[in-house]
């Protein structure tokens, strides 16, 4: 299964974007005028792992693909220090509990 992700800014604010390919869904989020594009890819990132846990999603090899390479240097960084990398980073480390996930900027698969 390979996820879509991305976060952008737009003239009506910014907002996140996934697109579950396989799944037939695509989820939409305007997030205001404040965050960060950063701060939208990550988001769309943490959301796609959370939809992919509430569908009960196990056995499966996942791709989740984005385009920022900081957001991609941020979950693999040793040292941490946004509570919104930690979280997104917890929540990849608890979809690969029960698949092979694999977060990329052309896509992640940690297959830990």
């Amino acid at each position: 299964m390979t996820v879509f992700t991305d976060g952008s800014r737009g003239s009506s604010g910014v907002g996140a974007g996934i697109s579950f390919n396989g799944l037939s869904e695509e989820l939409s989020t305007p997030l205001g005028q404040i965050p960060s594009v950063f701060q939208a890819e990550t988001f769309a990132i943490y959301k796609s792992t959370m939809v992919l846990k509430e569908l009960h999603i196990k056995d499966r090899e996942i791709y989740i693909c984005f385009d920022s390479q900081a957001v991609l240097k941020a979950l693999h960084s040793c040292r941490v220090t946004s509570k919104q990398i930690w979280e997104c980073i917890e929540a990849l480390n608890d979809l690969t509990n029960q698949n092979s996930v694999s977060p990329t900027s052309a896509c992640w698969n940690t297959g830990q």
